[in-house]
């Protein structure tokens, strides 16, 4: 069964409260109070293990999320009319492609530089939770709207496989397990929007000058701009009713920790 004084321990030897909730030791009733439980030193380098299996974690989802990245950049065959300029721009257009980019970065961060501002800002709960869901739509749009019309091969395959599906189940994995659950407030749902709020309005931007829109349903020329804005405020919904939903799990988690 579960002992808070395995949750003390946990403390004391810095662990990460969720992964806390997951660890069981039994008791055979005849420790007197006040008496050290033969499992705590035990408990403490198994917690010990877990901390020091968030710093592997976090750099092989970065790792992952570049390798995958750069494969599929690399593994782009350019038409002959079209600039190198060109479409590294349009490649670097795609919310999967910044969203890995910027998780990585915020992980690296995290990891190499973690006093700095940035590895402090990647280190908040609120911005792995926000890196959550971020690499979950990637992932969700793209096995709901866009695998159908998509069918890579070769390099590009193992590219797309690392982006939409690997990142996201690692990151979830990681979120579940290793980050600190309890410190998220309603009004972090409204702050997550802000990037794809922005990177809706590039896609406009962009769009309209180069011709180029990333995907069906925020493309303007075909689907007319109507129609996108009213996708864009789907996906805007969907970003908010998502960022609720993981508001909900996290206060869960926490609550199932501290038992």
């Amino acid at each position: 069964m579960l002992l808070r004084q395995c949750h003390s321990a946990g403390r004391r030897c810095n662990a990460e409260p969720a992964a806390i909730a997951f660890v069981f030791i039994s008791w055979n009733g005849d420790h007197s109070p006040g008496q050290r439980w033969p499992a705590t030193q035990a408990f403490c380098e198994f917690m010990s293990l877990m901390k020091n299996s968030v710093h592997v974690s976090r750099w092989l989802i970065a790792l992952l999320a570049l390798s995958g990245v750069i494969i599929s950049y690399i593994a782009i065959v350019p038409a002959a009319h079209v600039t190198r300029l060109r479409l590294t721009t349009n490649f670097l257009s795609y919310f999967t492609i910044q969203t890995n980019i910027i998780l990585a970065v915020l992980l690296l961060s995290a990891e190499i530089a973690p006093s700095s501002a940035i590895g402090q800002f990647a280190k908040r709960p609120s911005t792995k939770t926000a890196l959550l869901m971020y690499a979950c739509v990637a992932g969700g749009v793209y096995i709901w709207m866009l695998k159908a019309i998509w069918r890579p091969s070769g390099w590009q395959l193992w590219g797309d496989q690392m982006l939409h599906y690997g990142v996201p189940a690692l990151v979830v994995l990681d979120w579940i397990f290793l980050v600190k659950h309890g410190e998220l407030a309603w009004r972090d749902a409204l702050l997550w929007l802000a990037f794809p709020a922005i990177y809706s309005i590039y896609s406009l931007i962009h769009g309209y000058f180069s011709r180029f829109y990333p995907y069906p349903f925020l493309h303007v020329g075909e689907i007319g701009l109507q129609s996108a804005l009213v996708n864009m405020t789907l996906l805007g919904t969907m970003f908010l009713a998502l960022g609720g939903i993981l508001i909900l799990m996290d206060r869960a988690l926490a609550r199932f920790g501290d038992r």
